[in-house]
């Protein structure tokens, strides 16, 4: 594996870890039951906003993809050190793992893939604009597979938002 797999997931290993160890001093979680009605379609947008400002990050060379992929792991560290720190760790845990899980995959899958368009836009970039021309063709390659990880990214978290709404 390459290192445009590896980043992504340090990023998120890194934030979950962060959570899960720091959870009772960044903040005090109410996690009592509350009913809330969400739509497929509230939830599948909000992804998505998260998934596109993660591919706008490319502009920033991943470093915007990665800060909102350690957030997100943060968030999942936390939920998983209120798991073991409450008594309703099994109604929070069936909750939130089924979805949950789908959703961290397309967010990484989302992270991994934009690194390849990344390779793809820095390889532009230097035979382009900054004119440093060398004989390798540009790597339409990782062009392919990033908006293929970006698509499956969808696809996933498509599939969690019908799981959060309609299974659980």
């Amino acid at each position: 594996m390459k290192k445009r797999v590896y980043i992504p997931i340090l990023a998120l290993s890194i934030g979950l870890l962060y959570g899960m160890f720091s959870s009772q001093f960044l903040l005090d979680l109410d996690l009592t039951p509350k009913k809330v009605d969400l739509t497929f379609g509230y939830i599948f947008q909000n992804n998505v906003s998260i998934i596109l400002f993660m591919f706008l990050g490319i502009l920033s060379f991943g470093f915007v993809t990665l800060i909102i992929l350690l957030i997100n792991g943060v968030s999942v560290g936390i939920l998983i050190s209120e798991f073991i720190n409450t008594d309703m760790a099994g109604f929070v845990f069936w909750n939130t793992f089924p979805h949950g899980s789908i959703e961290v995959v397309g967010f990484l899958l989302a992270a991994i893939g934009d690194m390849y368009i990344i390779r793809f836009l820095w390889e532009w970039l230097r035979r382009f604009i900054l004119k440093q021309n060398n004989s390798s063709p540009l790597s339409f390659s990782a062009l392919q597979r990033g908006l293929s990880f970006n698509v499956l990214a969808i696809c996933l978290i498509t599939v969690a938002a019908v799981v959060e709404v309609y299974i659980i």
